[in-house]
């Protein structure tokens, strides 16, 4: 393994010389050469941090097993120390918390992102903190408390109203889950904290009623509150125990659907960035961003274990292992596996881009 002390020496995949690739690049769509030179620069960090991978949900579609517990007391300080030696000199830091439920261990973000701050305002580095949450320890003065450290951006799922929801995001002790986290968006709604709030909505082939109802009951409550938005997304086979056990739709059906909902709900000013599009451009691919953050050197996923990968999906790959933190916070990095996740650098391939573990998936990913 190479001990890399700083950022700003993780390797770059070494662009293709002359014409093609620049040639390549003129041709890609404007946000994605944003986005490619944004990683090129490196001038930004994008740091996602898993806390806990236990949950206190037992979805029935979920791909992740729940083993690793807490981040100890020793990784914490670990996680502070990179922080502290790979922020300055960058001009942003993206900081994005994902689990397991990453508000099982609430403390421990606060901790960390706290340091995260102090550092970012030292150097007069911009910060945004997101998290993706299933929604039910969200309460306002959880949300209060994030948001003042810079954590105003939340990704919240549902599967349709209480009716479909509690049969399929199902809380670990058997419980339904639906009126906690309804009750908790209505109170972030009361509220005048500074966040946005991007509820995803599932749509699995049979619950479309049910995501007309809830389309329905939102307008009517949180319509005009320009802090909520929704974002649909089909459900996506993504492995693990659970794989193979429900139905989905096709590219297809999905499109079909979300531009049902579009066109019978167009008076709302409520859908978020990206539904509109539903331009999946790989089968399968779930994030549906341009480029993905495991295609860019500097981003990656922290590991409650001190482990550091590139996705936060193929969580029990050994090719998403890329490295471990040191007991100084710089990280033991294997370069050979960092490339393969940032080839798309050097190809300009979308699909690689969009999703490198489809591309490593047929080749090497376990």
């Amino acid at each position: 393994m190479t001990d890399t002390t700083y950022m700003d020496r993780f390797t770059t995949p070494t662009c293709s010389s002359g014409d093609g690739w620049l040639a390549r690049f003129a041709g890609l769509n404007p946000s994605v050469r944003e986005q490619v030179a944004d990683a090129l620069l490196g001038k930004t960090i994008e740091i996602h941090i898993s806390p806990t991978e236990r949950c206190n949900f037992r979805c029935r579609y979920c791909y992740e097993d729940f083993k690793i517990g807490r981040m100890s007391s020793d990784v914490v300080e670990r996680v502070k120390l990179f922080a502290s030696r790979s922020i300055p000199g960058k001009t942003r830091c993206h900081v994005a918390w994902f689990g397991g439920e990453p508000l099982l261990a609430t403390d421990i973000i606060l901790n960390i992102q706290r340091h995260v701050l102090n550092t970012c305002v030292d150097g007069s580095i911009a910060l945004a903190g997101s998290m993706t949450t299933n929604g039910y320890l969200l309460d306002e003065k959880c949300a209060r408390a994030l948001a003042g450290l810079k954590i105003q951006d939340f990704q919240v799922s549902l599967d349709g109203t209480a009716d479909v929801h509690n049969k399929v995001r199902v809380a670990a002790n058997g419980a339904g889950t639906f009126a906690k986290i309804w009750a908790n968006l209505l109170q972030l709604h009361r509220s005048d904290i500074n966040f946005l709030i991007l509820l995803r909505v599932h749509m699995h082939p049979h619950n479309f009623e049910s995501i007309r109802e809830l389309v329905r009951r939102f307008g009517d409550s949180f319509d005009g509150d320009r802090r909520f938005q929704l974002l649909f997304r089909p459900i996506a086979n993504l492995g693990g125990e659970n794989s193979g056990t429900f139905k989905t739709l096709s590219d297809n059906e999905f499109v079909d659907r979300l531009n049902q909902i579009k066109g019978e709900f167009s008076h709302l000013q409520c859908f978020g960035e990206g539904n509109a599009r539903a331009d999946k451009t790989i089968k399968g691919v779930e994030c549906g961003a341009h480029v993905c953050y495991a295609s860019k050197p500097n981003a990656y996923h922290i590991r409650p274990d001190g482990r550091v990968g590139k996705c936060t999906v193929a969580l029990n790959s050994n090719s998403n292992v890329v490295g471990e933190l040191a007991p100084d916070g710089s990280i033991k990095l294997e370069l050979a596996k960092l490339r393969r996740w940032t080839n798309g650098l050097k190809t300009l391939n979308i699909s690689e881009l969009s999703c490198p573990a489809s591309i490593l998936s047929k080749t090497s990913l376990d």
